[in-house]
């Protein structure tokens, strides 16, 4: 195509919200050329969701003699979430077998960008179900299948296509876009502000499932109230959620800011502290939580009759408890055991029941870091404590009871309060998937909050945040309460 003066296209084609696939599409069908001709002519890549640079949006405003908001318009997409930590949905996967497209704007010849984000059932110009394109042609590209896909749709429902579609759809406030992208925008703002500052967040050093729609629009929805015309558009509109704030004074970052300038990130002083308070013969009161929620577990399971069994080869169905006065099978674990082991595991002495290799690389990473932890003030060894010239710890021995932790340190009331939150936030999610297998769901059927604790520099010193479903959450109102105390 370079070859050509010109392109068969005219200034006012693009329209309003359109995609970046039904852009290539037209442009395939009113040029007569293949995708791959298409993508290198015009030097894009339509399966990105990132802004174009200037110097590119003018590059194709020249060539398409469209004007450079139009252009810029179709390659920024007006509702995507971005910059917000933690918050929002998950980055979006787009199917590689399906397009999703309005019935009654494929009529107009038109999609919209506004039709592709997994989190939107409806579309926002006619609140009519999005329905689904299959890939009926497979090539080895996958914009080629997405492109033969939607040109199969509007060849079906646009008598016109790829000419004279109609130009005057749609209208830039028709429907309920603009509360749309005017909620999504303001939605953003807030927790990209409530994310500024994040240093940790609980689960953070593990490999856990995406946070899901119902828990990333209630987060959202809690610091920027949605408008009730809009809700009808969300496949998962969220729930009510709640939000609780504890401010910590000064000092205690200061002391978080000595430690990581030595090297350990809170993750892992939460970590030290968990260990070490779990073994100590004066433990604080999380531990205490751990061992009655523990209690729990077993007075509600009683005598194991599971339908459920985990074995290596993943969950079995089939109904293989023991019968009365029959032990326990060699090798099978039912989701009450595993419950009480990720509460043990989590906030117990996990490392009386670790593997020797493990237990020992456990040991050595204790010993490296409480070195650290003395100098900053938050443990004192032991009297009977083996302590090598060098002040370190000998970790041939139980190294956990060695140490005593420090009470009155500025850090140890912002720790408190993270290990007895997470801890809750556990257990309420236990119970929760716990409820979900007694009334016939399947184990792997789990859907856990993530992130549900965090921290977060301030200027004046520390806060912690809890995110949690709150009570009646039936009820589409959402909730941020906010607490002072905790001041260390």
């Amino acid at each position: 195509m370079a070859a050509y003066p010109s392109v068969n296209w005219w200034p006012g084609n693009l329209r309003p919200y359109e995609s970046r696939l039904s852009f290539v599409t037209r442009f395939c069908g009113l040029n007569g050329v293949s995708t791959r001709q298409c993508v290198e002519f015009l030097r894009i890549d339509p399966e990105s969701n990132a802004p174009l640079p200037i110097d590119e949006i003018r590059r194709l405003t020249s060539v398409l003699g469209e004007t450079t908001s139009r252009v810029e318009e179709m390659f920024s997409p007006a509702v995507r979430f971005v910059d917000l930590g933690l918050y929002g949905p998950s980055p979006e996967r787009r199917e590689r077998d399906a397009v999703r497209y309005c019935e009654t704007c494929a009529q107009h010849g038109y999609h919209s960008q506004l039709h592709q984000p997994g989190w939107l059932a409806r579309c926002p110009f006619h609140m009519s179900v999005l329905k689904k394109a299959w890939v009926k042609k497979r090539t080895s590209s996958l914009l080629s299948n997405h492109v033969g896909a939607l040109d199969f749709v509007m060849r079906q429902h646009c008598r016109s296509w790829p000419h004279g579609v109609d130009a005057g759809f749609p209208g830039r406030d028709q429907g309920h876009v603009a509360s749309l992208v005017g909620w999504v925008a303001r939605a953003s703002a807030a927790a990209a502000r409530m994310s500024h500052g994040e240093i940790w967040w609980s689960g953070g050093d593990a490999i856990r499932w995406d946070v899901s729609l119902e828990q990333a629009f209630g987060q959202l929805r809690a610091l920027e109230a949605m408008p009730e015309e809009i809700e009808p558009l969300f496949a998962e509109a969220g729930g009510r959620w709640s939000l609780e704030a504890r401010a910590f004074a000064r000092q205690a970052k200061d002391q978080l800011d000595h430690l990581r300038s030595r090297h350990p990130g809170f993750a892992e002083v939460v970590h030290f502290y968990i260990r070490v308070n779990a073994a100590s013969a004066n433990p604080p009161s999380f531990v205490t939580r751990l061992n009655a929620f523990q209690d729990r577990l077993k007075t509600r399971h009683g005598s194991c009759r599971c339908w459920w069994w985990l074995t290596g080869a993943g969950w079995l169905s089939d109904r293989i408890s023991p019968h009365p006065g029959e032990g326990r099978r060699e090798g099978l674990i039912c989701p009450y055991d595993l419950a009480l082991d990720e509460l043990k595991h989590g906030w117990g002495r996990s490392d009386l029941a670790q593997p020797d290799w493990e237990a020992e690389q456990e040991r050595l990473r204790f010993g490296r870091v409480s070195h650290e932890m003395r100098d900053a003030g938050l443990i004192r060894y032991m009297k009977d404590a083996k302590v090598s010239p060098q002040d370190c710890l000998y970790v041939d021995q139980d190294v956990w009871v060695c140490c005593e932790w420090v009470r009155e340190a500025p850090l140890t009331a912002v720790l408190d309060t993270a290990v007895t939150w997470e801890l809750k936030v556990a257990f309420d999610a236990v119970m929760t998937w716990l409820d979900n297998i007694d009334h016939g769901a399947a184990p792997f059927e789990r859907d856990d909050p993530q992130h549900c604790v965090r921290l977060r520099e301030t200027d004046d010193g520390l806060s912690l945040i809890k995110w949690g479903r709150a009570q009646g959450s039936g009820h589409r109102d959402c909730d941020v309460a906010h607490d002072r105390g905790g001041m260390g």
